[in-house]
């Protein structure tokens, strides 16, 4: 299978689980190919938050220098890999280890959906800014992104609900360490150049 009918395949499959449809995860190519090809939608996520971060409401002409846009770019596609490492160890604790290749399948290109989420959040985030609803548009994006990891975690690896749960905190908790780790690394290392 090529490639390319890969990442349509993973674009729908992403699609059809961001619309919640259980039948999602029979979209996806869950071969060893599938897999590593599913990595290709780790800079499609990286370059729609670079997008996201280039709206006006989101930061200030300023801060958009292409080292920040660079750096933030690594940043999803370091945090989404941390995730799947974390992932990795939790499915041999919770002994379901043989499913996370599919999980790391439907993650990957259902990350994408969520990226675009945000970014549609972001562009209606715009509109609302000075209205008092501002951040709304922001905190909808984020807990549609929350409950999305979790139907993701349920349809691949759970099929428990507070299993599922559990772990949508887990990667919650590990995205949040990342970020903070890499933005306290970006601000050192900033600083060490300036």
């Amino acid at each position: 299978m090529s490639v390319t009918h890969d990442i349509r395949r993973g674009l729908a499959g992403g699609v059809h689980m961001a619309q919640f449809k259980k039948d999602g995860v029979g979209l996806f190519d869950i071969s060893a190919d599938g897999f590593w090809n599913s990595f290709i939608a780790l800079p499609l996520c990286a370059a729609i938050q670079v997008a996201t971060l280039l709206l006006p409401a989101m930061l200030p002409p300023e801060q958009r220098s292409i080292g920040y846009l660079a750096m933030t770019a690594i940043a999803v596609m370091v945090t989404q890999l941390v995730i799947l490492g974390g992932m990795l160890l939790m499915t041999r604790i919770i002994k379901r280890q043989e499913q996370f290749s599919v999980f790391a399948i439907v993650f990957n290109w259902t990350s994408v959906a969520m990226f675009c989420a945000t970014l549609l959040m972001s562009l209606v985030e715009g509109f609302l800014s000075g209205t008092p609803v501002a951040g709304a548009g922001l905190l909808l994006a984020f807990i549609y992104t929350q409950v999305l990891t979790w139907f993701v975690l349920y349809e691949t690896l759970a099929r428990d609900m507070l299993l599922a749960f559990l772990l949508t905190v887990f990667i919650l908790a590990v995205q949040l360490l990342t970020n903070f780790g890499i933005g306290w690394l970006t601000q050192t290392v900033g600083r060490a150049l300036a």
